[in-house]
């Protein structure tokens, strides 16, 4: 099982790629479904690999927490893994044929002498009164951001990588162009669409910056942020102090250190953490509100 793991794992990384080039979060899926595999069965002969074995794999990932719908996603990955096998010669295709059998899991059901898997949370909007609160309690990046989010119903993830070149200013509402977006494998375009109210928003963030640098940076976020708390308080000269983190600031925002920057601003204005994507719900809300269903 771990040569097959090693085998299936080089072709993940080279498979699953945005059309930049960098991996997409199917790769960091691939590796937790596959180290549960590795964990309990690395030594076994992959021909041996059974439906029993799987459910004892599916068993683990239930005790430790995971969620219904994620636990059905990772053994399907585990079954993929094997049809990959199959395909390339690499073992017979009754072995992944017996694996078909399990099933997934149903709500509130375990079977096996496992118990129910735990449900996931639904998400809620946002309360508008909750978002308001932070905007003293960040950098101007997140907060644009946010308000970005509440006006398009971009994803943040589509909005840590724009620059000035993906935007189409020419008409009354701006269109950016998606790069990285998660369907573009299908062939599909994403496009966002910026009215007054975003072109605001976006407007200071374009002044004296390249075509091609990122317009939400954390670097100039950190570098704003430290001269604001360090303001009167040094001496003439005095040179930098030395962060108190390992943690590296890069050219661009991620999932994690936005919802990070989130997750501190609301515990700063003391109000219930909430997490950006409840910001599309919230989007999607107003529009059914404004419109109708089928307009959301």
């Amino acid at each position: 099982m771990v040569e097959l793991i090693d085998r299936f794992f080089d072709h993940v990384e080279s498979y699953y790629r945005k059309p930049s080039g960098s991996p997409t979060s199917e790769v960091t899926n691939f590796r937790v479904a596959l180290r549960a595999v590795k964990e309990h069965y690395g030594e076994t002969e992959a021909g041996a690999f059974s439906p029993t074995r799987l459910k004892v794999v599916r068993a683990e990932m239930v005790e430790r927490g995971w969620v219904r719908t994620t636990v059905n996603k990772a053994i399907w990955r585990i079954k993929s893994m094997f049809r990959w096998a199959v395909e390339n010669e690499l073992l017979d295709e009754s072995v992944y044929g017996r694996l078909t059998v399990v099933r997934r899991l149903q709500a509130g059901r375990g079977g096996d002498g496992t118990r129910p898997a735990r449900e996931p949370v639904n998400v809620e909007p946002v309360d508008d009164k909750h978002v308001v609160a932070i905007k003293e309690h960040g950098a101007p990046q997140i907060w644009a951001m946010v308000q970005l989010q509440l006006l398009s119903g971009a994803r943040g993830g589509e909005l840590f990588r724009l620059r000035p070149t993906d935007l189409d200013r020419r008409g009354d509402v701006w269109v950016a162009t998606i790069q990285d977006r998660k369907t573009a494998y299908r062939g599909k375009r994403r496009l966002l669409y910026f009215g007054p109210a975003a072109q605001a928003i976006i407007m200071p963030f374009l002044e004296g910056r390249l075509d091609d640098s990122f317009l939400f940076s954390p670097a100039e976020a950190y570098a704003r942020l430290r001269r604001a708390g360090v303001k009167g308080r040094r001496r003439q000269n005095q040179g930098d102090s030395p962060r108190k983190t390992r943690r590296r600031i890069g050219a661009h925002y991620t999932k994690d250190s936005y919802a990070r920057a989130i997750k501190r601003a609301c515990e700063k204005a003391g109000v219930p953490v909430w997490r950006p994507h409840q910001l599309r719900h919230a989007f999607v809300n107003r529009i059914e509100q404004q419109f109708d269903l089928a307009s959301a």
